[in-house]
């Protein structure tokens, strides 16, 4: 649901700005292996084909996952060069922000998702976190 919420949100985005996104997408690391990342981002200008890193990489906490090894895909994405990588954890309802000095660095709630990164994107966290209280009915 979070990663389908995203996947909205960089919808209209794209519409407005360009660009492009996708759950799932390849990310080649500097060690060369590959990682999918929940959700990315890429802005205009990103050249299209395999390899290609994105704007912003996102990692949704799942069951069976580690917080720690959450962050450590985080941070092999900014290794690679990804500019931002943002660590969701919907059972405590928080994001954490990987992107310039700031590793690791858990959001404020009532701040909201952006970077400079995708000037005009931002994303309420409460907003975001609704989506695990609609009822499924």
């Amino acid at each position: 649901d979070i990663v389908g919420e995203f996947d909205g949100r960089f919808w209209a985005y794209r519409n407005e700005v360009g660009g492009a996104f996708g759950p799932e997408r390849r990310v080649r690391l500097a060690n060369g292996r590959y990682q999918k990342p929940d959700c990315a981002f890429y802005v205009v200008g990103t050249p299209s084909g395999n390899d290609v890193l994105p704007t912003l990489a996102i990692e949704v906490w799942s069951p069976g996952e580690t917080m720690e090894s959450q962050r450590r895909k985080c941070r092999r994405y900014r290794e690679a060069g990804v500019p931002v990588a943002w660590l969701v954890d919907p059972r405590r309802r928080r994001v954490e922000v990987f992107e310039g000095e700031r590793d690791g660095a858990v959001l404020d709630a009532d701040a909201p998702l952006s970077t400079p990164h995708l000037p005009g994107f931002t994303l309420d966290q409460r907003e975001l976190f609704a989506v695990l209280d609609r009822d499924r009915g």
